[in-house]
């Protein structure tokens, strides 16, 4: 079954419905609720939850790479819908969202420090 989904995480399709599904919905619920993004395990604000979403679909591409397609190349991370940020965020993320790539220390680097791209 493939649904043509354009979503960093339609490749976990061919593994479990419920993991694309916890993929989409962390997408979703990203520009409104960045708490929701992130499943409820950590309280967090937008850049937290996009630090989350990016982590979330590496480990996606690798599970997908590991159990199903070895051969498996992922697009570059798209990153979901900019939010309507709170003021003190919002330029910090808006300049993350549009380059893909975490905000330089001392600026309000995500947990992640991981590279973002093309897997």
């Amino acid at each position: 079954m493939t649904t043509g989904l354009r979503s960093n995480f339609a490749q976990l399709e061919a593994q479990d419905v419920q993991l694309l599904r916890l993929g989409l919905l962390a997408e979703r619920y990203f520009p409104a609720d960045p708490n929701t993004s992130l499943l409820k395990p950590l309280a967090g604000d937008h850049r937290t939850a996009l630090a989350a979403l990016k982590i979330t679909w590496q480990l996606g591409v690798w599970f997908h790479r590991t159990f199903k397609d070895p051969a498996f190349k992922s697009g570059p991370f798209i990153p979901p819908a900019a939010p309507a940020a709170e003021p003190y965020e919002a330029a910090d993320l808006r300049a993350e969202l549009e380059i893909g790539r975490p905000i330089q220390a001392g600026r309000g680097a995500g947990p992640s420090g991981a590279r973002v791209g093309a897997l």
